[in-house]
């Protein structure tokens, strides 16, 4: 007769559903399944975070609206990482965060700043890309700044608001 599981979470876990949680131990984001921990990444590793909720998701662990509830991602975020998976494995995870170094060789952005004014100037940038926030990725920002490439963009969380007195009139 098979025996049931029934999940054990440790305080201070965030529940996705009845059999899966998460738990933050400092910069380590662990995932827990019954009262298993079955995978760890650092809170900055998107790659990371895209690889296993794609994973769970196809293993059937997890439903897309439970992911999107728990973490405030977006479904087309979810789907998109999902479909990397399944067709590239966890090696195209990692395209979603990627810039390769033809991406600046191959645009023709006008009125470009010349090699010897960026050189001149530590604060001149050669274009900026704006992003929505399915680009929010604090190792991409790095990558376009060491390219001197500005980059705008927002971080848009269901679970704080600003308040009222932190915005500016025009």
């Amino acid at each position: 007769m098979p025996q049931m599981q029934l999940p054990f979470f440790p305080e201070g876990a965030t529940e996705i559903n009845s059999h899966l949680a998460i738990i933050r131990e400092g910069e380590q984001v662990s995932y827990i399944y019954g009262h298993l921990p079955i995978f760890r990444h650092n809170v900055q590793d998107n790659s990371a975070f895209r690889m296993i909720i794609s994973q769970l998701y196809i293993n059937g662990s997890v439903k897309q609206s439970e992911i999107c509830r728990t973490f405030g991602v977006t479904q087309i975020s979810v789907k998109r990482s999902v479909k990397l998976y399944r067709e590239k494995g966890a090696a195209g995870i990692g395209e979603l965060n990627g810039v390769s170094s033809s991406f600046t060789d191959s645009l023709d952005v006008p009125n470009q700043p010349t090699e010897q004014e960026i050189e001149s100037d530590p604060l001149l940038h050669r274009f900026t890309v704006i992003f929505d926030r399915e680009g929010y990725s604090p190792e991409l920002f790095q990558r376009l700044k060491d390219r001197r490439i500005a980059c705008l963009t927002y971080h848009k969380s269901s679970q704080s608001r600003i308040p009222p007195y932190r915005h500016r009139g025009a």
